[in-house]
């Protein structure tokens, strides 16, 4: 039998003039506009440092952030080879390192450095600390660690066109001893037409939670951008998700032209709406996104106002949207996909009719927070509707049961205003629902089954919207994982990777899909409005994208997955059912909204 969510879907716990005419047109036309965008075939110049392995003080995300910004700098037009990572480097290999990427900067176009690990200030100047560093007095810097600002005096004797310099590392060092008392790194200056950045604010330290290279590389990467708008965003951005504890600067700017990373292209288009504390694009956000795809095939177009991609919130406090085009795919999973579920299929051809809106994160607990209070709403679990309180697994007696007391206000474990609600029913939703659509004016609603399938694989064929391998999970999802809870519990059935996070993760922190959404797959399960039918896919469930209601309907389904999830679950195609008054820790909500 199918199982439901009421075992929490299993939760693992336990691209005819020659080059040269091309070059000098570029050349005037840059001249033309005061501003320059960057040819594909510039010299561009990348060294990507990553440190983690530290006797004290492990890190867990450097290797991981260097990656991602691989991949976004080859997309915007590095070369391969020019793009050198260097990990896990002791002082003398640092050294050598960064010295290298000055000769190879002589002159380049750009040049772009990016370091992450642990890194702090001391003698008046920040460090970076290599592996296998023994710094047991303020003295041992100089001979242990190596220098800032001779990284930054290698980028400045190269004087490429553009440098930029990114200190992805203010996490200080356990091991490393400083007699200021201060933390972090401190203010630095950078030299001629180079751009200094940093993780977080001077004076302080950021997590090694991987958000800060993620945001930052899907940024560069956004046509019509400009280089410094690109680092604004990611401020907005990463503030955002931390709900405030991290604020990245850029601390130093000698740039005297505008630089477009991923070409002009495009220019960003403002929201329409003034009252939208997040600027909306008519591009969608460019993110990472591996996974062999194919593009959703148009379905006939009905005009909305709006283009797929955009961003747009309906009010300050409204949850930010993003218009999905039209468009078929097939729904369901092939008989060949591992863990396959019988009630996956057959799969079968989906044309989703129009245009709709959907959340671009889950909904968080400030969001849910501000409709409680305004319409002084109780939650089933808090009324204790069927059962006391949310479903919840406990140490204690080693169960997913039911607990007394538990709540989206305390799930059993700590969240923020930024984290994805979670023991919300369906009925919750609904009542959210209705309150938002009477403050705005707007129809939302929750996505029907078909709208969240085509939403989550945002044109991927494959079992998951990265691709087929469960290890690439914790890049783009917050899943079951290797990380230890913080009792010292492992999962014994799970993804091998580490995501950064037992519990929910704040909206926003892995690499969203082509559409632009983000934590599709993972953290907090998503209600959607469907009934639950074992046999909807053979004929029983609508082609046109509208959810499969049955009268009398007592079993709704959720897909995604959450932060407990396995491998066998974490599918695109997966489906869970449940009675639309339960609840548990892992359960949360997206909202769907038509548009016009």
């Amino acid at each position: 039998m199918k199982q439901t969510l009421t075992s929490h879907g299993e939760l693992g716990l336990m691209s005819a003039p020659t080059a040269a005419r091309m070059r000098s047109w570029l050349l005037a036309l840059a001249c033309a506009m005061l501003a320059w965008s960057l040819p594909a075939q510039a010299q561009r110049v990348a060294l990507l440092v990553a440190n983690q392995a530290y006797e004290v003080g492990r890190l867990t995300y450097p290797v991981q952030d260097a990656a991602v910004m691989r991949e976004a700098l080859l997309k915007i037009g590095f070369r391969p080879a020019d793009v050198v990572t260097v990990t896990n480097a002791d002082q003398r290999s640092l050294r050598r390192a960064i010295q290298e990427f000055g000769r190879r900067a002589q002159g380049a176009e750009v040049a772009f450095l990016y370091y992450s690990g642990h890194a702090t200030q001391a003698l008046g100047q920040n460090w970076l600390i290599p592996i296998g560093a023994d710094i047991q007095t303020e003295a041992g810097y100089e001979l242990e660690a190596v220098s800032a600002q001779a990284a930054l005096s290698q980028m400045n004797m190269a004087r490429p066109k553009v440098g930029i310099v990114v200190l992805d590392a203010c996490r200080d060092n356990p091991a490393a001893v400083t007699k200021s008392g201060t933390k972090g790194l401190g203010r630095m200056d950078s030299g001629d037409r180079t751009l200094l950045a940093f993780a977080t604010a001077p004076n302080d330290t950021a997590a090694d939670n991987g958000v800060y290279a993620r945001t930052l590389a899907a940024e560069l990467q956004r046509p019509g951008q400009e280089l410094l708008a690109a680092f604004r965003r990611t401020t907005a951005e990463v503030r955002r998700a931390t709900g405030g504890r991290q604020v990245p600067r850029v601390s130093e700017v000698s740039l005297d032209e505008e630089v477009y990373l991923a070409g002009r292209g495009p220019a960003p288009t403002p929201s329409p709406n003034p009252s939208s504390n997040s600027t909306a694009w008519a591009t969608p956000a460019a993110q990472p996104a591996p996974a062999p795809a194919a593009a959703p095939v148009p379905a006939p177009a009905v005009a909305t106002g709006r283009s797929p991609g955009e961003r747009f919130r309906d009010c300050a406090d409204c949850p930010e949207m993003v218009v999905i085009g039209a468009g078929s795919f097939s729904m369901g999973s092939p008989q060949s996909e591992a863990d396959r579920d019988a009630d996956e299929g057959p799969q079968r051809s989906v044309t989703i009719q129009r245009s709709f809106a959907l959340g671009r994160y889950e909904l968080t607990v400030g969001e849910f927070k501000r409709f409680v209070q305004a319409a002084s709403y109780v939650t089933e679990a808090e009324r204790n509707v069927g059962q006391q309180g949310c479903r919840a697994w406990d140490a204690s007696d080693g169960k997913f049961d039911w607990r007394a007391g538990l709540s989206w206000r305390n799930p059993g474990f700590e969240q923020a205003d930024s984290h994805p609600v979670v023991c919300v029913s369906w009925n919750d939703a609904q009542a959210y629902i209705a309150w938002l659509g009477r403050q705005t004016g707007q129809t939302y609603r929750l996505p029907s089954e078909a709208e969240w399938e085509y939403a989550a694989r945002a044109g991927s064929s494959t079992s998951r919207p990265w691709g087929d391998d469960p290890k690439d999970a914790c890049r783009h999802a917050n899943v079951a994982d290797q990380s230890k809870s913080p009792s010292g519990r492992t999962w014994t059935k799970k993804h091998e990777c580490s995501d950064g996070y037992w519990f929910t993760a704040p909206a926003g922190s892995y690499a969203a899909n082509r559409f632009g959404l983000s934590d599709m797959m993972g953290n907090a399960w998503e209600w959607v409005q469907d009934c639950y039918d074992e046999k909807a896919y053979a004929g029983q469930a609508p082609n046109d994208g509208r959810a499969h209601e049955v009268a009398g309907c007592s079993t709704r389904v959720l897909r995604g997955g959450s932060w407990g999830d396995i491998p066998q679950i974490v599918r695109s195609a997966s489906r869970v059912r449940s009675t639309p008054d339960n609840r548990s820790f892992s359960t949360g909500v997206r909202l769907a909204r038509m548009l016009p």
